[in-house]
């Protein structure tokens, strides 16, 4: 079984839109809107010509398995988040996911995740990510 990550590409815009736009991915989503089309095109345009952010398509022999995006904020920092398809989900890709993009990123890392959302919590505990700030609903994770 081969697992790796691949940098972006056009061919992927309707994917992450179809895996962005998933239930279970929006109900764990900061923002649990609907993502419309025209506006996903936009930010898929602009993420694939900015420099601030990186995204990467996990790739199990092939097939693509689900998304990581790192986005540098103003305080130089890079957020993650991440989304597997639910094809794929409990199989310790989100992991895996984390792990091999880790390396393709200098500086310090974060990932804000919703409290309910167990599983990406136990990816950013297992991966070595500190609980930084937390609320009723939030849990923020640092990975220097």
């Amino acid at each position: 079984m081969v697992q790796k990550l691949r940098p972006i590409a056009n061919q992927f815009c309707s994917l992450l839109f179809e895996w962005a736009n998933e239930q279970e991915v929006r109900r764990n989503s900061l923002n649990s809107e609907k993502i419309n089309w025209e506006q996903h095109k936009l930010w898929f345009n602009s993420k694939l010509k900015s420099a601030s952010s990186k995204i990467f398509i996990f790739e199990k022999d092939n097939l693509p398995v689900g998304q990581i995006r790192y986005d540098k904020k103003g305080d130089g920092i890079w957020d993650i988040d991440y989304s597997i398809d639910k094809k794929y989900r409990g199989l310790g890709f989100g992991k895996k996911m984390v792990e091999l993009s880790l390396s393709h990123i200098s500086g310090v890392k974060r990932a804000v995740v919703q409290r309910k959302n167990i599983a990406s919590c136990k990816v950013f505990e297992q991966m070595g990510f500190k609980p930084w700030k937390n609320d009723d609903e939030l849990i923020e994770y640092l990975y220097e």
